[in-house]
């Protein structure tokens, strides 16, 4: 499960941080990234720290945004 994790969060990662529609901090996907977020959140309730795991994730789009800009 760690690795489909992965994989999903990577992939909502690239897609995230091009997106102005989703917001990854609530949750919400825009149309194309509805499949891939969907997918990692429900990933998300098969571990504990859940909540840890997503914040991780907010945190490496923040990193990622600010390099780009």
């Amino acid at each position: 499960l760690n690795d489909l994790l992965a994989r999903y969060e990577s992939r909502l990662l690239v897609h995230v941080v091009k997106c102005p529609d989703c917001r990854t901090s609530d949750r919400r996907w825009c149309a194309d990234g509805f499949a891939v977020g969907s997918a990692y959140d429900a990933l998300l309730l098969c571990f504990d720290d859940a909540d840890e795991r997503h914040n991780r994730l907010i945190d490496r789009v923040m990193k990622a945004m600010n390099r780009i800009r």
